[in-house]
């Protein structure tokens, strides 16, 4: 699709066989398509330097199998500098992505009947605040806003370089997770809680948020992939991962500069390494059910933690439960 035209002749469309791109248009500065239901491939929207309005408001899936050539993106909203609405209250689902990303003037992104993305959901480098409507309209979201029905992510949940994202509360509903959560360079985010979350498949990782008090995944007992909680300017504990009982991975926990609390009173087993290093404000570390580590033990660099604090953790496992060395 690429002119006005092109969108004038799917005015009446029902369904869409195969993808839906509008990539690049120069003059289109609207899309409306008000009995659209159905797209079976891709449905993107890429760097279109006039679009300002994307309104969709019948449909309900976007699905398909990919050519073998091709990437399946779902639903990828890119690099379009004058958009400012995007509406899609009625999609439920779809077997690829949600990517929202660089997308200067959008100010907020609410699917309330999404219930199912296949792929990941990926919010990159946006200027919103939250995930339920313009920056001067609530702080948190109300019951059946924003992401609100959503309840599996057949792949990641990223939050990647949003600079003014502060609470993504609309996430409250998700219950599965089959790959990584992953929060990166988010200067505003203060707090992240997926409450409902039970099952999650890889990582979790929480790297150079600088604000960020709190992250709360208060059901998962385990994380089959790695878990590093690094740089984050203002986190005081990981009280939000008290109910992690095992690590499939590696656990890492550096350069917090006000971590004053690492512990995990549930933690059993972790497969690779632990290092828990440069926290200056680090005093208080207890890993009271920790029975195995398969790589190194690694604490040191913590300006205030006591030595025997270190040595208690070491104890706590036995050197014969440790697979690699042993360093404090």
């Amino acid at each position: 699709m690429s002119t006005t035209a092109d969108v004038d002749a799917l005015l009446n469309t029902l369904q869409v066989d195969g993808d839906l791109l509008f990539c690049n248009t120069g003059s289109v500065d609207t899309v409306t398509l008000a009995n659209l239901q159905r797209v079976g491939g891709n449905l993107i929207f890429y760097g279109n330097a006039a679009l300002t309005t994307v309104d969709l408001p019948e449909l309900e899936s976007v699905s398909g199998t990919p050519l073998g050539y091709r990437s399946w993106y779902g639903v990828r909203i890119q690099t379009n500098a004058a958009l400012t609405s995007v509406n899609l209250p009625k999609l439920q689902m779809t077997d690829g992505d949600i990517i929202v990303s660089d997308n200067d003037l959008l100010t907020g992104f609410d699917l309330p009947a999404l219930t199912h993305v296949g792929g990941s959901v990926l919010i990159h480098d946006m200027t919103f605040e939250t995930l339920c409507g313009p920056l001067a309209g609530p702080s948190v979201c109300t019951a059946g806003s924003a992401l609100a029905a959503l309840r599996s992510v057949g792949h990641s949940i990223v939050f990647v370089d949003n600079a003014e994202l502060v609470n993504p509360t609309a996430l409250a509903n998700v219950i599965s997770v089959s790959n990584d959560v992953w929060l990166e360079g988010n200067a505003k985010l203060e707090s992240f809680a997926l409450p409902a979350l039970r099952g999650l498949g890889r990582d979790v990782l929480i790297t150079g948020n600088a604000v960020l008090a709190t992250v709360d995944l208060p059901q998962v007992n385990v994380i089959p992939g790695a878990v590093a909680v690094d740089k984050n300017a203002a986190l005081v504990d990981l009280a939000g991962l008290a109910a992690v009982e095992i690590v499939g991975g590696g656990f890492s926990v550096t350069a917090n500069p006000t971590l004053a609390d690492a512990s995990l009173p549930a933690l059993q087993s972790v497969s690779l390494d632990v290092v828990v290093s440069g926290n200056p404000l680090l005093d208080t570390l207890a890993y009271p059910a920790l029975a195995f580590i398969g790589g190194d033990l690694t604490i040191k660099d913590n300006t205030v933690l006591a030595t025997c604090a270190a040595e208690a953790v070491r104890d706590t496992v036995g050197t014969a439960n440790i697979g690699g060395s042993v360093t404090i």
